[in-house]
């Protein structure tokens, strides 16, 4: 059976862009940009943060129904990464570092006022 995935992400882009685009409020587009810089420098970092994870150091498998629990390796994959990844991480830090400080900027600009 042919079944077509569709990536529910791809609305929530476009309704973030037309928040983005067609907003006449300031606070909208502080908030979007908030989200959208906590969003491009948590992808930008993940290459970086190496094997370490959130909850824990090690990693959990079943084989056979057998528990399986290994440590990870303690060093970073800085090594691991390759030209292109760590470019498109520093593209992705970048953006989310311009888009908070266009936030902040925004907001600041907003209190100054009030």
């Amino acid at each position: 059976m042919n079944t077509i995935n569709f990536d529910w992400r791809l609305i929530a882009v476009i309704l973030v862009l037309f928040l983005v685009i067609f907003s006449r409020s300031p606070q909208t587009n502080i908030v979007v940009l908030a989200i959208g810089a906590g969003w491009a420098l948590q992808a930008g970092l993940a290459p970086w943060r190496g094997s370490r994870g959130v909850l824990g150091s090690s990693k959990v498998t079943y084989w056979r129904g057998q528990r399986i629990v290994t440590k990870q390796r303690s060093r970073g994959r800085s090594v691991d990464l390759s030209p292109v990844q760590m470019l498109v991480s520093v593209l992705y830090l970048a953006l989310g570092l311009g888009m908070a400080y266009t936030a902040i900027a925004i907001f600041v600009q907003l209190a100054r006022y009030a």
